[in-house]
């Protein structure tokens, strides 16, 4: 059991679902900012149903990735290592199942917050379109994870309608601060998962994988890159100027020393010097974290 639980942190994002649970807390967080009483039941089944419904994104994309022979060698090189009594087979049945019973339990818990009228017709309406993305996330025809989306999509939903879905379950209606807070946080992910695809740049043009980095070309994708990080911090500001509380404004630019070292790497590595991918991976994962993180503190305690 210790051994597949090592296979699948190593073959799925788990950092993805610690990020669901902060977002989804900046957005509950923005009703109590706001002084709104919090409705613990409908917290905890919203909560729930976002970290699953992410999860099972995760569970079909590395399904259908078996079936995929650019993808499938390297899943079953991480199964041989890890689980070699596994067979590709019973991987892909038991990924099916998992995605199917979490997706189920997601329904339930939708079902759940219907009957004891905890849920909005807004609420809804955004876990509706979650579970649409999600789905076509991953499952064929459309897979816009193998089609140079996946990072954009996998950014609108935790960056947004996580945040939106956690904000709405307990007001019932958006309030400004979720845009002046999500908007920079956007920024940074897409920016994260442009700088975590450079080590794999050229081994994803050789077998033919899609995404941003590669979609947009190494040169264009680290300019892309510098941008967001300063995108992300001049909105910040800007949000000041145009009403956010300081409160809320300074916890985030406190990370702005580490957004300005990950502009340097990238820059070194455009112009040559040879790369600390681990250190890049770790400065890259540390901004939108931290970032997040102090946000959503400043949300509770402020």
């Amino acid at each position: 059991m210790l051994d597949f639980a090592r296979l699948l942190l190593l073959l799925m994002r788990p950092g993805s679902l610690i990020l669901v649970i902060l977002m989804y807390s900046l957005g509950t967080g923005i009703a109590d900012f706001l002084g709104l009483p919090i409705d613990l039941p409908a917290y905890w089944l919203g909560l729930s149903s976002s970290v699953l419904l992410i999860l099972s994104s995760q569970l079909l994309d590395l399904f259908f990735r078996t079936y995929e022979p650019e993808t499938a060698k390297p899943i079953q090189e991480a199964i041989k290592q890890k689980k070699p009594e596994l067979s590709l087979i019973d991987f892909r049945r038991l990924m099916l199942q998992a995605a199917i019973t979490t997706l189920t339990i997601v329904a339930v818990l939708t079902v759940l917050l219907i009957a004891q009228e905890r849920v909005n017709p807004a609420a809804l309406s955004i876990l509706g379109i979650s579970f649409i993305l999600t789905f076509f996330y991953a499952v064929p025809p459309i897979t816009l994870s193998r089609k140079g989306l996946g990072e954009v999509i996998e950014t609108i939903l935790i960056a947004n309608l996580v945040p939106a879905f956690g904000l709405l379950l307990q007001t019932g209606e958006i309030h400004r601060l979720l845009f002046m807070l999500t908007v920079p946080l956007t920024a940074l992910m897409l920016a994260m998962r442009l700088a975590l695809a450079l080590p794999d740049y050229g081994k994803d043009i050789a077998h033919g994988r899609m995404n941003m980095m590669t979609s947009m070309g190494w040169e264009r994708g680290m300019w892309f890159h510098n941008f967001l990080i300063i995108l992300a911090y001049a909105v910040l500001i800007l949000a000041f100027i145009f009403g956010l509380p300081w409160r809320l404004v300074w916890p985030g630019l406190l990370t702005f020393p580490i957004g300005v070292y990950q502009i340097i790497q990238i820059r070194q590595i455009a112009s040559g010097i040879k790369p600390n991918w681990n250190v890049l991976n770790l400065t890259a994962i540390a901004l939108l974290g931290l970032t997040a993180y102090l946000i959503t503190l400043s949300l509770w305690i402020g």
